[in-house]
């Protein structure tokens, strides 16, 4: 049956958009080692944490939180899911990925308020970086690795008026011992 009219093929010739086609051609391998370079960087964020959390007076969090980065299966992405104590912070769940080419890296935020966000993100050379500008107000993350990768230090900043960022909050991820 000819359902889309696109009449018989010729043999072994795929017809369609090209987007739509099957690929069939190799990746060379320095883009397989590019691609596998830039998710080696993600790689220290992979494990389960727990959190704590300080308000910019110094004042804790009431009771704390788990962090969690698996891997997808496709291997190309992290899952995060994040809990807290705190009635005012939600349940999120974010999707961190790469554009290897380019060496650049974004994570897709999502919590049960509805809230989603786009940030651009860095890391590397024991040093994590998340930003985004635009509205409800700008936002950047900047966390630091201790040397034995087992804790992160880190710091959550906002900009109301997208320029004089102030301190949200603190952060200290701790890694479970698994």
């Amino acid at each position: 049956d000819d359902l889309l009219g696109l009449g018989e093929p010729r043999r072994g010739r795929v017809r369609g958009p090209r987007h739509l086609r099957p690929r069939t051609r190799r990746q060379p391998a320095h883009r397989l080692r590019r691609r596998a370079a830039s998710l080696r960087r993600l790689e220290p964020l992979v494990g389960e944490w727990t959190f704590e959390a300080r308000w910019p007076d110094g004042e804790p969090w009431p009771g704390g939180g788990k962090l969690t980065f698996e891997w997808l299966a496709s291997g190309a992405h992290l899952l995060e899911r994040g809990t807290a104590d705190l009635p005012e912070a939600p349940d999120n769940v974010s999707i961190i990925g790469c554009d290897a080419a380019n060496g650049t890296y974004y994570q897709l935020y999502s919590d049960e308020r509805g809230v989603c966000r786009v940030y651009e993100m860095s890391i590397g050379d024991g040093e994590w970086r998340l930003w985004r500008d635009g509205e409800p107000f700008s936002q950047r993350f900047t966390a630091s690795f201790s040397d034995d990768g087992n804790t992160i230090t880190g710091r959550w900043e906002i900009a109301e008026d997208g320029v004089n960022y102030t301190t949200d909050f603190d952060l200290i991820y701790r890694r479970v011992d698994t």
